[in-house]
């Protein structure tokens, strides 16, 4: 962002009063240059702030964290990975030399792990913390608690003063251009245009609805549509920050919301809408919903445009709409399953967390539901709630605490040789949905598909899509496995992602074999024993056998997502909910009928199912027969 040497000094002047201030609250419109600026001017001042360690800036996404860190690199002059690097999930660009590192608020958070005090760092800067983010309030409680802290926030600036306890404020002003809003669009200017939508499956139709306006009306060389969402891999992420000579259409979902800023664009149009997902505690059932936006991010919506130039943003609901949305968006640590939380925590040392000073205290029940998860996991020493082994090593891997308990089940001498399926199978959990179903091509997909599908198992079923798809991205080449996945109707973007997020924890449960050998070896030399240790090294099985303990150790994993069959086809969880198969499951319209003389009915007796989801009702996703499983 270009400022003008007055707005630069009058910045430079109020953001040094981090001298005198262990904790300063930036409040700066969008485009004010807070998130560019004030980490080149506290490194530039970094003699005289006697202050030489790495300033850390936090952001809610990657896509944020990475733009932002090219951005700042290069108005440095410097390559990405010099003196300005980040750190996101699956990658990193950074030297011995970066003092400037942009990371995720999440990544930061696993450093804690680490190093519960963060050291290494001099300056920590949580950036775009009126989100919210159950990982930013997190941080602010740590950091709080650390006395280390330094704070970069915007808007509820009352509310972050009385938490931390300062007056230091600085305050940015912010937009250059004005931004003009309307109710109904009419031929514009050229400019590039910015919509938000709710998520992946609504940015894919639309695109697909787009491209096909466009061909039929003769306009498909004057635009290029490029989707955005957390999902995407980062370099078709990175496309939308490009220049093209032809019109932009970006479908985004609220990740272009705050962070990030798109040049170029002029239009924005909203919808007005967002997917929340709300945990309830009582029950232990997520719900996604698509509701209404906060005022606020209503208006840090419009905030994209005009940037540059003169915006404009069409709101697709009106202005007395605009005045019975809520001020702002309810935190999502009040709103989430506490479990993930409570075990970083642990891990980074925190022996009551009860006691943790979040800037909005989450609920006694929170607690009490996710310590009783985290016990009935096995996760905490039922006597002092101190992390035991198994929730040690749960820690360590970054994933949801059924997820971790599942993979650690994989590490056992009977599970050994199949974890890497197991590996696979949550990286491929944690990914949007890998199909793609195109309306009114049902028996083609179908068709196509056939091979792949196990009527007993939505696990195996993904596995096998996912054992085709890499054998055509190792031993051919990436198109090739793209070309496959389209060919079938699958999504390579999230098959992509999966493949990333499996060899990830594939290094982490590497990690965790190596520690637990060298704590065996260690206590073989103790006990003057020479016996050589296991290797765990897989073996080759028939693929009957590898199916059945993949389901076996699933079982074994996932000891809280067990459903009962009951009346008709519904099932019971172990917290006594009425559930259905999700009709998306592949053991839906089976010729395999187990427990109902229904026709074309498949009510298993006994499931395992990986997310357990309130829609238009309860459903269980991703569900796996285990009837005949000892």
């Amino acid at each position: 962002m270009k400022l003008s040497k007055k707005q630069l000094n009058s910045i430079s002047y109020k953001v040094l009063q981090i001298k005198d201030n262990q904790i300063v609250l930036i409040q700066g419109e969008t485009g004010s240059g807070k998130t560019t600026q004030v980490p080149k001017i506290l490194f530039e001042a970094r003699k005289e702030l006697h202050n030489k360690h790495t300033i850390a800036i936090t952001q809610p996404r990657r896509v944020a964290a990475i733009s932002l860190a090219m951005r700042v690199s290069q108005e440095l002059n410097k390559q990405v990975g010099d003196v300005v690097g980040y750190r996101v999930r699956f990658e990193e660009k950074l030297s011995v030399r970066t003092r400037i590192k942009f990371l995720t608020d999440g990544m930061l958070l696993r450093e804690a792990i680490i190093d519960s005090n963060l050291k290494q760092y001099g300056i920590v800067i949580l950036d775009e913390a009126h989100e919210r983010t159950v990982n930013s309030d997190t941080l602010m409680a740590l950091l709080k608690k650390i006395a280390s802290q330094r704070q970069d926030a915007t808007l509820e600036v009352e509310k972050f003063c009385k938490y931390f306890g300062t007056e230091a404020v600085v305050e940015v002003k912010g937009r250059t251009f004005p931004i003009e809003i309307y109710n109904i669009l009419g031929e514009e200017e050229d400019g590039d245009i910015l919509s938000f939508l709710t998520g992946q499956e609504d940015i894919e139709e639309a695109e697909v609805i787009l491209k096909e306006k466009f061909q039929i009306f003769g306009l498909q060389d004057q635009v290029v549509i490029l989707p955005l969402y957390a999902n995407l891999p980062s370099e078709q992420q990175m496309r939308v920050f490009k220049a093209y000579p032809q019109r932009k259409i970006i479908l985004s979902t609220n990740i272009a919301e705050t962070s990030v800023t798109i040049s170029g664009v002029r239009y924005v149009i909203d919808s007005g809408l967002v997917k929340i997902r709300t945990y309830k505690n009582s029950t232990g059932i997520d719900a996604l919903k698509v509701e209404p936006i906060s005022q606020n991010s209503a208006i840090q919506r419009a905030g994209r445009a005009g940037r540059e130039r003169a915006g404009k943003c069409f709101r697709l609901f009106t202005e007395e709409s605009f005045k019975e949305l809520e001020p702002n968006t309810i935190p999502e640590i009040m709103r989430c399953n506490l479990s993930g939380v409570i075990l970083n925590l642990k891990a980074i040392g925190i022996k009551d967390v009860s006691k943790i000073d979040f800037i909005d205290k989450p609920t006694q029940q929170s607690y009490v539901s996710a310590f009783q998860i985290l016990m009935k996991l096995g996760t905490l020493n039922p006597q002092n709630a101190e992390l035991t082994q198994l929730g040690q090593e749960m820690a360590i891997l970054p994933t949801e605490p059924l997820f971790s308990k599942l993979l650690i089940t994989a590490l056992k001498d009977e599970y050994i040789e199949i974890k890497d399926s197991i590996s696979a199978i949550v990286g491929l959990l944690s990914v949007e949905n890998i199909l793609f179903q195109p309306k009114g091509q049902e028996s083609i997909v179908l068709k196509k598909r056939k091979k792949f599908i196990n009527t007993e198992s939505d696990h195996l079923t993904l596995l096998n899509i996912f054992s085709h798809f890499k054998e055509v991205y190792k031993t051919k080449s990436k198109k090739d496995a793209i070309e496959f996945a389209r060919e079938h109707f699958f999504n390579d973007k999230s098959l992509v992602k999966a493949l990333l997020i499996k060899e990830q924890l594939d290094d982490y449960l590497k990690q965790i074999i190596d520690k637990r050998n060298k704590n065996q070896v260690s206590q073989m030399k103790q006990d003057g024993e020479t016996e050589k240790m296991s290797d765990y090294q897989e073996i080759q099985i028939s693929n009957k056998e590898k199916q059945q303990k993949v389901v076996r150790c699933l079982k074994d994993g996932l000891i809280l997502n067990v459903a009962t069959l009951e009346k008709g086809n519904q099932y019971k969880t172990m917290n006594n909910e009425e559930c259905s198969i999700h009709p998306s499951s592949f053991l839906i319209g089976s010729d395999i009928k187990k427990g109902s003389k229904e026709p074309g009915k498949v009510l298993r007796q006994k499931i395992i199912f990986s997310e357990i989801i309130n829609t238009t009702k309860n459903y269980l996703k991703y569900v796996t027969d285990i009837t005949f499983i000892d």
